[in-house]
């Protein structure tokens, strides 16, 4: 619910939060691009399913980021 459309929110109803906020405009894209690479240092016995869930998550937080031009420089910075 929070970056996917929802009811009258067609951004979620974070989207304008993570789109135009300066915190998020700077460490978001990092942070969440590091929360995803770490996921694979997750244990237990159920740890193959619990990366899925939290990946999904943090995937549909990225994918919608990257459709914005301020995060999507962010991800080219953070790449290099």
């Amino acid at each position: 619910m929070g970056c996917q459309a929802w009811g009258s929110y067609r951004q979620g109803v974070l989207g304008p939060a993570l789109a135009f906020h300066p915190l998020a405009t700077e460490q978001l894209v990092p942070s969440l691009i590091a929360y995803y690479i770490d996921m694979e240092a997750t244990g237990g016995h159920q740890q193959f399913y619990d990366k899925f869930s939290m990946r999904r998550h943090a995937i549909s937080i990225l994918r919608y980021l990257f459709k914005n031009p301020v995060h999507r420089e962010a991800f080219e910075k953070d790449s290099m």
